[in-house]
């Protein structure tokens, strides 16, 4: 059997298997592959080839404008927690320690209010074009 092994995101062509010709120690996952035929196996070139609707093509899908804008911010998103995530764990460790907090009560509780609109904000009904969740006024001062 021939097989093209398919990124399942990018849906690029990573490579092509001939189990019949070779033997591999070690295939990658059924879903990642697609049986090719013998047609298509002797078209492939060096070309960059990709999965879209089940063919093989040598041109890039086109992207959907709003998938690749939801992709972009949950980029952002995604980068906006992890800049947080060091105030929440130096938080709890003071608390742990039973040592004075840099940050007030008040100021914890908005900096978590902020991060579960972050996580939550993909779920709206409105992702991505909804306004992106506001972070406290003291965050970035």
């Amino acid at each position: 059997m021939r097989y093209a092994h398919f990124d399942p995101i990018s849906r690029t062509i990573l490579g092509w298997l001939d189990t019949e010709a070779f033997s591999y120690p070690e295939l990658p996952p059924t879903e990642q592959l697609i049986e090719v035929s013998d047609t298509d196996w002797e078209l492939r070139t060096g070309d960059c080839w990709y999965l879209h609707t089940g063919d093989l093509v040598t041109q890039a899908p086109a992207v959907d404008p709003l998938l690749e804008l939801q992709g972009q911010m949950r980029v952002w998103r995604d980068n906006q927690l992890t800049t947080t995530d060091r105030l929440v764990t130096r938080h709890r460790d003071e608390v742990d320690l039973g040592k004075d907090t840099t940050l007030t009560s008040e100021r914890y509780q908005e900096l978590l209010i902020y991060r579960d609109a972050l996580r939550n904000w993909p779920a709206t009904t409105g992702f991505p074009k909804d306004e992106q969740p506001s972070p406290p006024s003291w965050l970035y001062n």
